[in-house]
């Protein structure tokens, strides 16, 4: 198995540990809170299936259907992942007003509270993990799967203050609880959810890449120049095209000896590139 599907395959196994136990917390305490946070890893384990089902296509080679590859999948498995994340939040907003209006006293054992803790403790490991691993794979879908856990630290030690709060007698820490965990799943599915929908359709690399790119052009010997530069980002992948200047006297062969010079020297010293498309124009 491919290491992006190990990631993902092991974010499955643990969502079904994490939804075990916090079903049964929120079964026994009635905490909303608690319930917001195994709402929220249901919707997590769903969106581990669309993770891998999305990974395992975006790392299928170019087809005569696909001639440009399969990237895009993984972003538009992101992007359904970042749906799911939005309707949870929704649907623990809503209970969590409606809890406000009503509050309802709660009670937690040593017992139910330990296995809170253990869930907390679950997801600094997957998170560490994560941290471990995104950073080699330059993948936006395991990004999202990495802010998602990281949120649910903080989601989970809400809960905990909260039905705390709650069995002391403060009924409406739960609901105010399950608001804050809200914002704490919403804010990293929005920055991801924006870097997906960017690089699906076509954002430019930042000027910073773009400006090293030219810089690598210019530099070459036996360029004279270039024009109608384009780059975009797929998957953490740049995709380039321009039009190369060379000197007319210059034979075919040569020309294109060199435009195969200058594709390696962009991929050498900007690994991110994956294609470079040149074409030669003569220059007098």
């Amino acid at each position: 198995m491919k290491p992006k599907l190990r990631i993902i395959s092991l974010t499955v196994a643990a969502n079904l540990l994490l939804i075990l136990a916090k079903l049964f917390v929120a079964l026994i305490t009635g905490s909303l809170a608690v319930f917001a946070t195994l709402i929220d890893s249901i919707f997590d384990l769903l969106a581990s299936f669309i993770a891998f089902f999305g990974l395992k296509e975006s790392e299928k080679p170019a087809d005569a259907e696909h001639p440009y590859g399969h990237e895009k999948f993984e972003h538009v498995s992101s992007l359904a992942v970042v749906s799911f994340i939005f309707l949870t939040a929704l649907y623990i907003a809503y209970e969590a007003v409606q809890r406000l209006l009503s509050p309802t006293a709660l009670s937690i054992t040593g017992l139910e509270l330990a296995v809170l803790l253990g869930t907390i403790a679950l997801d600094i490991l997957l998170v560490r993990y994560l941290n471990k691993h995104v950073p080699r794979h330059k993948s936006l879908l395991l990004e999202a799967t990495r802010a998602h856990y990281s949120a649910d630290v903080l989601q989970n030690g809400v809960a905990v203050v909260g039905v705390l709060f709650s069995s002391m007698g403060y009924p409406l820490a739960d609901p105010i609880a399950a608001l804050t965990i809200t914002y704490f799943i919403v804010k990293p599915a929005f920055r991801v959810g924006q870097k997906s929908f960017s690089e699906l359709v076509d954002t430019s690399p930042s000027p910073e890449t773009l400006e090293k790119l030219r810089e690598i052009i210019r530099s070459t010997s036996g360029v004279r120049g270039y024009t109608k530069l384009r780059a975009r980002q797929v998957a953490g992948k740049i995709y380039l095209d321009f039009e190369m200047q060379v000197d007319g006297a210059k034979s075919v062969s040569k020309a294109h000896a060199l435009a195969h010079h200058l594709q390696e020297r962009l991929k050498k010293r900007v690994p991110a590139v994956k294609d470079v498309v040149i074409h030669i124009e003569p220059k007098r």
